[in-house]
């Protein structure tokens, strides 16, 4: 929340500077096309991550793998 920040994790802010999605990703990019790939970290045994592609309300639209993706394609 806005009231207990967490500086360890990534959110959204708008060009107002209002928090739109609350700091919950280990890594964050940039929006393009409407959506932007985030990262969160835990471990599985495909290895450390999930990568994930969110709307501009937070919502997960396409993704949720585990692992490396550079090895799906």
């Amino acid at each position: 929340s806005l009231d207990e920040p967490n500086y360890e994790k990534y959110g959204f802010i708008n060009p107002q500077g209002q928090m739109v999605i609350e700091p919950r990703f280990d890594q964050a990019y940039r929006f393009k096309n409407g959506v932007a790939e985030v990262k969160e970290a835990y471990y599985s045994e495909m290895g450390w991550s999930k990568r994930t592609y969110i709307d501009k309300t937070g919502e997960i639209v396409w993704g949720d793998y585990d692992g490396d993706w550079g090895n799906r394609w």
